[in-house]
């Protein structure tokens, strides 16, 4: 059956969230006059991998990610003088001014409005900055509606979470639905969990490991009208 209705996820897919990332967590360390390295700044990332992982498994609540994923990473720096909560009100605000596209994300997103296909964001981010984000970066424009976990009071990949997109989508039928995501773990498994298809976005080659089902997997955005070439003529 024709797709109809796509679920992005934004950072990592339609966001540049690796380069967002490393912005903000270098403009908030130079206010304490902290210099972070290549290699701190890729302990800083996994750290943080690793408890958003958990918020999906059920084993951390959002509240407590933030603060915690500072505490790690300054006792790692050496730098525990540091209050890890208000650094993670600092990186926070600093992260909702880094909208930066990936590359095709507007010229997809953009195409696909123009042939009547149903656009919404998908995302377990914290709501005022993913809104900031979506708003700068021009996407808001080509979805229909955001949906973020905070405000649902679930996440992804809960199956609840879907079951309430659905309910505000008009018409929805998951027949017609696809994710399109660059999390295994999160995107897929949700999509899995949802019973819609699902598209991996893997620019960096990674392998699947794990049992999700992956219906397309694409290297470009630029590839997703072959994922829906039955629906899309772009």
């Amino acid at each position: 059956m024709a797709i109809n209705t796509i679920l992005w996820d934004v950072d990592g897919t339609l966001l540049d969230f690796d380069l967002a990332e490393t912005n903000a967590l270098r403009e908030c360390m130079d206010r304490y006059h902290v210099a972070v390295s290549d290699t701190q700044l890729m302990v800083y990332k996994r750290i943080n991998r690793e408890l958003w992982e958990m918020l999906e498994r059920g084993e951390i609540t959002k509240t407590r990610l933030g603060p915690e994923r500072f505490r790690k990473f300054l006792e790692y720096m050496e730098h525990t003088r540091i209050d890890c909560n208000r650094l993670n009100e600092e990186y926070q605000e600093a992260l909702s001014y880094q909208s930066i596209p990936v590359e095709g994300a507007i010229e997809v997103c953009n195409a696909l409005q123009q042939k009547g296909i149903r656009q919404y964001i998908v995302t377990n981010g914290t709501a005022f900055v993913q809104r900031r984000k979506i708003r700068l970066s021009g996407l808001d424009a080509y979805m229909e509606e955001v949906f973020i976990s905070e405000e649902l009071g679930c996440v992804k990949p809960e199956k609840a979470f879907f079951e309430q997109c659905a309910a505000r989508i008009a018409d929805y039928d998951p027949a017609q639905t696809i994710i399109v995501g660059d999390s295994l773990t999160s995107d897929m498994r949700g999509g899995n969990n949802a019973g819609i298809r699902c598209c991996w976005y893997n620019p960096g080659q990674q392998e699947n490991t794990t049992e999700v089902r992956i219906d397309y997997e694409i290297r470009e955005l630029a590839q997703i009208p072959d994922c829906l070439a039955d629906v899309v003529d772009i």
